[in-house]
This record gives C-alpha cells, structure tokens and sequence, in this order.
C-alpha cells in the first residue's frame, strides 16, 4: 500500500539521524477501507522548508535541516585548539572548525551540530525540527511562534575561509582530506596531477594556498614547486605546502629547495589545517 504523506512530522534521535513520524490512526484507517478517500493535503500558502531549532546557553537558534549533515554528542575531549588559536572539534575521523555562538560554550555544550559544508556548531541542547514558511529561513533575527530566534544563513551562503588548489594523483587522499578543507571553511579545487596545476596558473586562476603531493608520476612535486616558485610564474608569491607520505629531514630539506614554504605529511590532518592558517598569516 502507498503510504507515502502518512506522516505527522520529524523526530531527530539521539546519534543525529531525524526518524519520520508516521501518523498510526490514518494508516490503519487506510489498511481497513483501502477505497477510502484520501484526505486532501491543506492548501500551502507559501513554501516551506524544515528547520533545525537549538539553544545555546539560553539563547535561541535555527538553521535549514537540509544543512545539517548530523548531530553528535559533545565530549570536552572533542575539542582541540590549534597552536594557532583556532578551535576544530574531532569527530571521529574527521576534524571541522567550530563556529562559536557563545564564548566558551565548548566547555558546556551537550551537542554538535556539523554542518554540510560550513564546520560544526556547540550548542546547548537540540530543540526539535520544525515545518516553517521559507521565508523566515533567511538569515537573521526573526519571530518564530512568538520568540526571537537567530537564524543562520546556509553554510554554502557563508564566506569562504579561503581558496585552495590540491594537486595529488591519490583520489584516495583527495576524498581523505576534501572534505576536511571544506569542513574548515575552505573552497577547494582538486588537479590531478601537476601539469593539470600549471595549466589552472596559465589559465589566470589564483589560490590562497597550494597544497602538492611530493610523489607523483609525470612531474613530480619538487618539480612542479619550482615552476611555481619560478621568477616569472604568476603563483610565485603563493604559499606552497609539500604533502608527503614521509617526513624525513632529508624530505623536507629537499622540498624546501625546491620552493615549497612548509611540509607536512598526509594523515596529520589537525596539523595541516594549523599549517594553512599559518602559512596565510604569514603571507598576509
């Protein structure tokens, strides 16, 4: 039997996932006069949109529930500043910057929210999900069911932290570390390899950071940093990060001479986004 609109609403659980509501006394009604007519859906005046209500220390949130991506339990364990200053929360493998609603509220927080592209949210307690007129899904202060609530602007709407070219012949560490810059804030454009790179510098397109692997076939790494580092190369004053599989001295002195500015390995994820921050400062 097609039950498809037999539902009240949405319950988000415990470990993120939201649970659909099914309405009993329809479905049974329908199972036992399966000619009856079904009821007409109410008239929508506007279009709608779900949205995702939350507190943080007192004070009232929402956001677009088709920007959630999901919602963990908060541990003080899960939060890490970097040497830089900044604040990620670790979740499980994957490490997102946090966007602070409250000063402090990692120390408290009970939950977080991670969004699909814009880092992860503390927050106090997780309200419920509610259907509201799309037009209050704007970003700002608006009055929703007679309170002032704060609501966020969809991640893809926010500003980008920065722009950033990754040039590695691995998919496996394209897909590994992708979404870790995305969940940092960051726009990320992928090469393949490093020829693919110089014809995006040929071409007039400019990054904030280029991250390259050492080891590729064709030109490899050290290679390709000198031609980015060269005297006419419009990338020359681009900070340049070496991403190895090793981290010998020998490695990074050799990369060093080649031109990259800074060198970390693949799998230090925490450290590399420590080392974007401060390879921009220092450009700044």
């Amino acid at each position: 039997m097609d039950e498809t609109g037999f539902y009240l609403g949405l319950v988000l659980l415990d470990d993120g996932f939201a649970a659909l509501v099914p309405d009993v006394r329809r479905i049974l009604l329908r199972r036992a006069a399966p000619n009856m007519p079904r009821c007409a859906p109410p008239a929508v005046q506007n279009p709608c949109c779900n949205m995702l209500f939350f507190s943080v220390r007192g004070k009232s949130f929402a956001l677009d529930a088709a920007d959630v991506r999901h919602i963990n339990r908060a541990t003080p364990e899960a939060f890490q500043t970097a040497r830089d200053g900044t604040l990620y929360a670790c979740i499980g493998d994957d490490v997102f910057a946090v966007q602070s609603l409250a000063q402090g509220i990692e120390a408290d927080a009970r939950h977080i929210i991670v969004r699909r592209q814009g880092g992860a949210i503390p927050c106090s307690r997780v309200d419920d999900v509610r259907l509201v007129d799309k037009d209050l899904c704007a970003g700002g202060i608006r009055v929703i069911d007679g309170r002032a609530v704060e609501v966020l602007p969809r991640s893809e709407n926010m500003p980008v932290s920065g722009h950033i070219l990754l040039v590695d012949d691995s998919a496996f560490f394209c897909d590994l570390l992708t979404p870790l810059l995305r969940g940092a804030g960051y726009d990320v454009d992928i090469a393949g390899d490093a020829a693919s790179a110089l014809n995006m510098r040929d071409s007039g397109e400019v990054f904030d950071v280029i991250i390259s692997d050492i080891e590729m076939p064709g030109m490899d790494g050290l290679d390709f940093a000198r031609r980015v580092k060269a005297a006419d190369s419009a990338w020359r004053d681009i900070p340049l990060l070496a991403l190895s599989a090793h981290a010998t001295r020998h490695d990074e002195q050799r990369g060093h001479g080649a031109g990259f500015d800074d060198f970390i390995t693949k799998f230090d994820r925490g450290g590399l986004l420590a080392k974007i921050s401060a390879l921009r400062k220092g450009a700044a």
